[in-house]
């Protein structure tokens, strides 16, 4: 086996013993398919509020990171300020083809939690990720 071959089987374990805890590929983010079928109204919602908030430690992160610089910091806020404008016009778009009522209000999180999820994955650790949904499902039982 070559080196990359034992790095990418390597790698391929590690988001296979990560995704055992909880499916990034088929669930939009932690107890979401619990919550679908308790029939809750406002899934969508905890779903974006789980992935904003891994956002949120994702960019706190990269910004402790690179403190001492201020350009990467002056470029970390744009790329806050851009994601969230696309991702906050993207959900109106969606909001406004779905029609009227819960269905508007659920295209709109929904887009929100999809959009939010793949930046977070992009600037989170997947360690990070792991312990954030197992408190997340633990806070969700409790409610």
């Amino acid at each position: 086996m070559t080196k990359t071959a034992a790095a990418l089987c390597a790698a391929y374990a590690a988001c296979a013993a990560y995704a055992a805890d909880f499916d990034l590929r088929d669930e939009l983010a932690p107890g979401y398919a619990q919550c679908l079928t308790a029939g809750r109204q406002d899934c969508e919602k905890r779903a974006f509020e789980f992935w904003d908030a891994a956002l949120e430690e994702g960019y706190r992160y990269v910004a402790d990171k690179f403190k001492g610089d201020p350009q990467e910091l002056a470029d970390l806020k744009a790329v806050q300020r851009t994601f969230t404008e696309y991702r906050d016009t993207l959900a109106a778009y969606e909001a406004k083809r779905a029609g009227a009522g819960h269905d508007k209000q659920a295209a709109a999180w929904s887009v929100m939690a999809v959009q939010t999820r793949a930046q977070a994955i992009y600037f989170v650790d997947e360690d990070v990720l792991g312990q954030m949904a197992q408190q997340w499902l633990e806070e969700q039982d409790r409610l």
